[in-house]
C-alpha cells in the first residue's frame, strides 16, 4: 500500500495511491487527487503541492517553523537541550539558544526521532550545532552550522549584541 495525500484544494485526504484506478498522473507522478475529489469534479482546483521526496528535508507548512526538522530541534530545546541561552521573548522580544555537537541533538530512544527522514537525521547529526531563534510572534528559526568555528562566531555575535544592549540600557 502506498499512501498519498490528495492535492485538491481544501482536501488533503489520504488515499491508497498504489491502486491504479486511484492514481492520476497530472504534471508529475507526485501530483494526485483522491477518487472522491475526481468524482466531485474538484480535480480542477489543484493546490499545486508536490509530495517531497523521502530524501529531502520536508517543509513544515504554515506555522511557526520552516521545516519538520526545525520543529523537532525546538522540541528538544524545550526539554533543557540548549547549552546556553540569551534573551527572552517577553523581555527583549527574542530568544536565542545554542545546541552544540549536532550528533547529540536528540533524546535517547526518542520515538519522535523516527519521524525524521534520512535527510533530516543526516542534516542534524552531521552539523556542528544549531542556533535557535524565537521571536515575539512565536516564529522559530533554526540555523545549522557545519563547523564549530562558524557556530561559535555566530553565537558570540548574539551574546555580544545582548551584552551591548545591557550596557546601554
Amino acid at each position: 500500500m502506498t499512501l498519498s495525500h490528495c492535492i485538491a484544494r481544501d482536501c488533503g485526504k489520504t488515499f491508497d495511491a498504489s491502486i491504479p484506478e486511484q492514481r492520476t498522473n497530472l504534471r508529475s507522478f507526485w501530483q494526485r487527487y483522491c477518487p472522491e475529489c475526481r468524482t466531485k469534479g474538484n480535480a480542477g482546483t489543484p493546490a499545486i503541492v508536490n509530495t517531497p521526496a523521502k530524501d529531502t528535508i520536508r517543509p513544515y507548512g504554515p506555522g511557526k517553523f520552516n521545516t519538520i526538522l526545525d520543529s523537532y530541534v525546538y522540541s528538544v530545546s524545550l526539554d533543557g537541550g540548549c547549552d546556553e541561552e540569551e534573551g527572552s521573548v517577553s523581555e527583549s522580544g527574542e530568544w536565542f539558544g545554542i545546541m552544540r555537537n549536532g550528533r547529540t541533538i536528540f533524546r535517547d530512544h526518542d520515538p519522535l526521532l523516527e519521524t525524521l527522514n534520512t535527510a533530516e537525521q543526516e542534516r542534524l547529526t552531521s552539523s556542528a550545532g544549531v542556533i535557535l531563534r524565537e521571536d515575539s510572534n512565536g516564529f522559530v528559526s533554526v540555523d545549522y552550522y557545519d563547523t564549530d568555528e562558524a557556530l561559535e562566531v555566530a553565537w558570540s555575535q548574539i551574546v555580544d549584541g545582548f551584552h551591548d544592549e545591557e550596557e546601554i540600557g
